[in-house]
């Protein structure tokens, strides 16, 4: 001790070596048991992915709700299982394990559950856990719902006709290569061209199309989650908005027989092909409607109105006078010059002008023939044209004065672009055509069709005279010589 000053007494031993041991305790605390004997800890966490379907394959309607997992030791021992659900088709399960030694080798078994409780995708994969914390782990599931063997896929309707702002149920079934039916089947469904119409999944394999008010051909695609597809052809017939009769005057001897062109077209202004209208005469004494769409019979003098009118109720009007006589013919003019017809089976109107020395329309009696071209196109005695083969020619008209005239006609095949064929079903993936259609439409009279002419860029004038035959006066008028019908078989049907 030194005098005046306190001398603080130096830690005991005992003191310091108690500290140490309280440091000691603490720092092993914060480490993870290690060490000969002592167990391992792993923490994993398991991303799915799921299989990508064929091209234009995967339903719109399989919804996920969860996937489930179970890891298992291969040596061994208690398995863990997790569950977590999806969230735009993504999940993350969490698994913590424990184990002797410094790494495991587990069994990963994953089952991806739809809404329904039923299990569409799977995969089984071997992982090593070694010490540590959230070693992510990615696994690819492998489809596995009963269609994933699906061989053939059958829809529940053919090649079929639906009109404008319509709807159409339609489904699908599916078996394997042994002709064995499956279920549920997982449909995704598509169409050439969504612009003309749409189809919303209704259930796992069927589905409602939804078709515009447009005239157009339409390929509706059924396809399953491996590729495997059907499909249909679907005709829009869109409404009728206006029916327009040519010519809007009509002079014929008593006797004699003619007949009157129509346009039909949309609410868009589209020129519309194969419509039913009903021709009416308003004084049947006078004049008679009958035999093909639009032809008239002359049966006494005076004059009378003709009414063609379309199943939605758009109507047009002409006049038929019914005369006794007709001046000299001094020139001869048909119209319209050129025609293009699209396919075999297409037809048109060819309509003949006869006029007088003073330039006034006349009567005239015509002979149709085809030259340069016989075999390409037909003509009837009124000038109804109608598409035997690809090529051209012209087509005269011979008044019995001796003036003519003529057409030239073009027949070409529909431009039709396919996107894949399967087992000699049209599956499509896109479809373009050129075909304006046919010249048909439905006998207002009687069910069955008749063809009715479609005049294809006519410029001819709204008044028009022709006269009786002279082999044939008072005769009935002939049928059209083609008769054709939307049908629901699966034969190419074009549109426009």
């Amino acid at each position: 001790m030194v005098m005046g000053r306190k001398v603080d007494r130096l830690p005991s031993v005992a003191r310091l070596a108690g500290l140490l041991a309280i440091a000691v305790v603490a720092s092993c605390r914060d480490r993870v048991p290690s060490g000969p004997g002592l167990p391992s800890r792993a923490s994993l966490a398991v991303v799915p992915r799921l299989q990508p379907a064929a091209a234009g394959g995967g339903s719109t309607f399989i919804s996920l709700r969860k996937v489930r997992g179970i890891l298992a030791p291969l040596d061994g021992g208690p398995s863990s299982t997790a569950e977590a659900g999806f969230v735009n088709d993504t999940a993350t399960l969490a698994f913590d394990v424990t184990f002797p030694g410094r790494s495991r080798r587990y069994s990963l078994a994953l089952a991806a559950i739809d809404t329904a409780g039923d299990t569409l995708f799977r995969s089984t994969r071997e992982i090593t856990a070694s010490p540590g914390a959230s070693t992510l782990v990615h696994d690819t599931l492998k489809y596995v719902a009963p269609d994933s063997a699906v061989a053939a896929i059958i829809l529940s309707v053919s090649d079929t006709l639906i009109l404008g702002v319509d709807t159409l149920a339609v489904s699908a079934a599916g078996v394997d290569a042994q002709r064995r039916e499956l279920s549920p089947l997982y449909i995704r469904w598509s169409t050439s061209d969504s612009t003309s119409a749409t189809i919303v999944s209704s259930g796992p394999s069927t589905g409602r199309i939804a078709a515009r008010d447009v005239d157009r051909v339409v390929w509706i695609i059924a396809r399953a989650f491996n590729g495997v597809a059907d499909s249909i052809s679907m005709r829009i017939a869109a409404r009728v908005a206006r029916v327009h009769v040519v010519p809007d005057t009509l002079a014929l001897l008593v006797g004699d027989s003619a007949r009157f062109g129509v346009v039909v077209s949309s609410a868009r202004g589209d020129t519309l092909t194969g419509r039913p209208l009903k021709w009416a005469s308003v004084d049947p004494a006078l004049v008679q409607v009958g035999g093909a769409g639009g032809a008239v019979h002359a049966l006494a003098p005076g004059t009378t109105a003709v009414v063609a009118t379309s199943p939605e109720g758009a109507a047009d009007t002409a006049w038929v006078r019914v005369v006794s006589q007709a001046l000299a013919v001094v020139r001869t003019d048909v119209s319209p010059k050129t025609v293009h017809l699209l396919g075999i089976g297409d037809s048109a109107q060819l309509v003949a002008r006869s006029y007088a020395s003073d330039s006034s329309l006349t009567p005239g009696h015509y002979s149709w023939s085809v030259r340069g071209g016989v075999g390409v196109v037909s003509v009837d005695s009124l000038g109804h044209l109608i598409a035997l083969a690809i090529g051209s020619a012209w087509v005269v008209a011979t008044e019995q004065k001796g003036t003519a005239d003529s057409a030239q006609v073009t027949v070409d095949l529909p431009t039709v672009t396919l996107g894949a064929m399967r087992a000699g079903r049209r599956v499509m993936s896109g479809i373009s055509t050129g075909h304006r259609g046919t010249g048909n439409a439905f006998d207002g009279g009687s069910r069955s069709s008749s063809s009715a002419p479609i005049l294809r860029g006519c410029s001819c004038p709204r008044s028009l005279i022709i006269a009786p035959s002279a082999t044939s006066s008072g005769a009935r008028v002939k049928s059209a010589s083609a008769t054709r019908t939307p049908t629901r078989s699966r034969s190419w049907t074009s549109s426009r």
